[in-house]
């Protein structure tokens, strides 16, 4: 289950074990209505705050509703449709706020949104302790996932390729791989406690 990886991903995380002994936590739901804050269940926080998020948004999508994720975790990439937006804060390098859609994910990224799982599990990402694939970096894994279409693809053709410091790295990292992949990938399954007609501001 995705509770048993992330638990070893958490090796290194310790605050996050004292975050997740609380019985409840007031999350703050950055939506587009604004800052709206909501009790969750031990089952619910659980889940993580990530799936937490997935699952309202697919509550507000049954709505017809739009939605509008305030984050500068680029996991929420994965999620962007026609009707799911993302306002990424500004960077260094990149001052001032970024609405993402499926458009300029796939602009940035060189990849559409469903593939960003891929993107992040062959490259890794160090702000969330994912290590990706030893010797693929951002170009690198575009390449294998527009010539092989995913992550799974790229290592069922490990001998076709013929980038050196790739081929090692997924001919050695099957596993590490296939974690980090699992480790990105936000869930879509979790049972809240609450509907998305209870979100209101207050």
């Amino acid at each position: 289950s995705k509770s048993t990886i992330i638990d070893k991903w958490l090796e290194d995380k310790s605050k996050y074990k004292e975050f997740l002994d609380e019985n409840y936590l007031l999350l703050k739901m950055d939506i587009y209505t604004g800052k709206i804050p909501v009790w969750l269940s031990e089952t619910d926080l659980k889940a993580f705050n990530n799936e937490i998020r997935k699952s309202i948004i697919d509550e507000a999508e049954k709505e017809g509703l739009d939605t509008f994720i305030v984050s500068g975790d680029k996991d929420f990439m994965q999620l962007m449709n026609d009707h799911i937006f993302l306002f990424a804060p500004g960077t260094r390098k990149l001052p001032g706020t970024t609405i993402y859609d499926a458009k300029k994910v796939e602009e940035k990224w060189g990849v559409p949104p469903n593939k960003i799982i891929d993107l992040l599990g062959l490259m890794g990402d160090s702000s969330d302790n994912v290590p990706g694939v030893a010797g693929v970096g951002e170009k690198t894994a575009v390449k294998l996932i527009k010539a092989y279409g995913s992550l799974e693809g790229a290592l069922e053709n490990v001998d076709k390729i013929t980038n050196k410091r790739a081929h090692t790295g997924l001919k050695n990292g099957v596993e590490i791989a296939l974690l980090s992949k699992k480790l990105v990938t936000i869930l879509t399954n979790v049972e809240l406690t609450f509907g998305v007609k209870e979100l209101k501001k207050r």
